[in-house]
């Protein structure tokens, strides 16, 4: 009956033996009672290490101010870091703690089924019960919180409740800067919008301040001109009792002096035009104030002044008209250079350069009555002439025609037309043709054939 219990026994308990064989490191000694005094001993190596970690834990509340809202918030972070390192641990060991109860309740169902079969035989030691009792009541002690760690989980409360304060108030921060930001942004818009109207207005000052200072020289000018009038007309009216009276031009001596005086005057304006194309412009009053002062027999400079300035007016008139004979020379040698280079362009027999635009229908006889209209032109494009705009027609037999424009007509047919180069000594030569034509100026024709009859 002992040898069948003890089978039994030996049957029920393989199996615990077999799963953990480490138990029977040390023979003589109950399994229960080594597996207990090894958890036993192994709760008593991590306790105190897992005991210790929560102290190092700061158990005051700490205070946070909005100013200094990162640094707490960084201690605070760091606090809670150390706090889940230890409740991690502290769940690790619980984990390890509740494998090994729900083992050795295995083990101690299987004792109390072997203790029940040996009954008769065996009578379990009070000892092995009370290191069972010992175990449980360590392990209900590891199961329940220290103060430390309740201490700890009130700062995790406490730490999150913080936390959430520091939130709330860093979105409010953050929306009073995003505010801040957007009025800092509203105002540098206004303040560029007043800094342009500022520079417009500025401008618009600087323009009104110069349109005043202009105004002002023109006016100053102004009065300097009238000034010079009035003195004028002074002059001009002391001077005027030598003017003939409209009214006593009735005889034929006092009309034909004064168409005398007319064509000197004319000479003069056309003297005046000619200097001026030369770059020379003298004062028509002044003049006409010397011519008085002339027929008139009072001076108003001496001799020697006189003909000082005579022979330089002279001497500035001859340098005017040097420059501009040589302007029109370099003028029509790159004029007819151009020229030249046209396609139909030839030479005469006479020395002047012609293109034929429309050579004609009929022949024109050498005894034809020919209807011509011309254009004269400068080489710079500027008319002198164009018979063709003012509607006259020039309307001579052929032989009657200057040999120059002969020659142009006897390389047209009737209603032909061409255009025709001349050099200035087939032209007006050096002397040109005041006021209009300047000296040594290449002349450019348009010459058409209105019509001719058959002669």
């Amino acid at each position: 009956m002992i040898s069948c219990s003890r089978q039994t026994f030996f049957s029920l308990m393989l199996p615990l033996m077999a799963a953990s064989g480490a138990l029977y490191a040390d023979d003589g000694v109950p399994v229960l009672l080594q597996f207990a005094e090894r958890y036993h001993q192994q709760g008593a190596q991590e306790m105190p290490a897992n005991k210790q970690q929560p102290t190092q834990i700061p158990v005051q509340k700490p205070t946070v101010k909005v100013s200094q809202v990162r640094e707490p918030a960084t201690n605070q972070r760091q606090q809670l870091m150390a706090v889940h390192k230890t409740l991690r641990e502290k769940e690790a060991q619980l984990e390890r703690q509740q494998a090994a109860i729900q083992s050795l309740q295995q083990e101690l169902t299987a004792l109390r089924v072997a203790s029940t079969l040996t009954a008769p035989n065996t009578a379990p030691s009070r000892q092995d019960f009370t290191a069972l009792s010992e175990f449980a009541r360590s392990v209900r002690q590891a199961l329940n919180l220290t103060p430390t760690e309740r201490q700890a989980q009130v700062l995790i409360a406490e730490a999150h409740k913080t936390m959430g304060e520091l939130q709330v108030q860093l979105a409010q921060l953050q929306d009073k800067n995003r505010k801040q930001a957007k009025q800092l942004e509203d105002n540098g818009l206004q303040l560029a919008a007043a800094l342009e109207e500022n520079a417009k207005s500025a401008q618009q000052f600087e323009q009104v301040s110069k349109r005043a200072s202009e105004a002002e020289q023109e006016r100053v000018a102004g009065n300097q001109v009238e000034k010079r009038l009035r003195k004028e007309i002074d002059d001009l009216r002391s001077r005027a009792t030598l003017l003939p009276d409209k009214l006593a031009l009735t005889k034929p001596q006092e009309q034909q002096s004064y168409a005398a005086g007319v064509a000197l005057g004319r000479d003069i304006q056309t003297l005046l035009a000619e200097r001026k194309t030369w770059g020379i412009d003298p004062d028509k009053t002044t003049l006409l104030g010397g011519m008085i002062d002339t027929f008139n027999g009072h001076y108003q400079l001496s001799e020697a002044v006189l003909a000082s300035a005579l022979a330089e007016s002279e001497k500035t008139v001859n340098a005017g008209r040097t420059k501009a004979a040589k302007d029109q020379q370099a003028k029509g040698e790159s004029f007819v250079s151009e020229f030249r280079k046209k396609k139909g362009v030839k030479k005469s027999s006479a020395g002047f350069w012609y293109r034929v635009d429309y050579l004609g229908d009929e022949a024109i006889a050498e005894t034809s009555l020919v209807d011509i209209v011309v254009k004269e032109m400068l080489t710079d494009g500027r008319v002198i002439q164009d018979m063709d705009r003012s509607g006259k027609v020039l309307s001579q037999p052929l032989s009657a025609y200057p040999p120059l424009f002969r020659e142009a007509i006897g390389y047209l047919r009737n209603h032909g037309s061409l255009t025709m180069v001349v050099p200035p000594e087939l032209a007006y030569g050096e002397a040109g043709y005041a006021p209009q034509i300047p000296p040594n100026a290449t002349m450019v024709y348009e010459l058409r054939v209105v019509d001719a009859d058959k002669g």
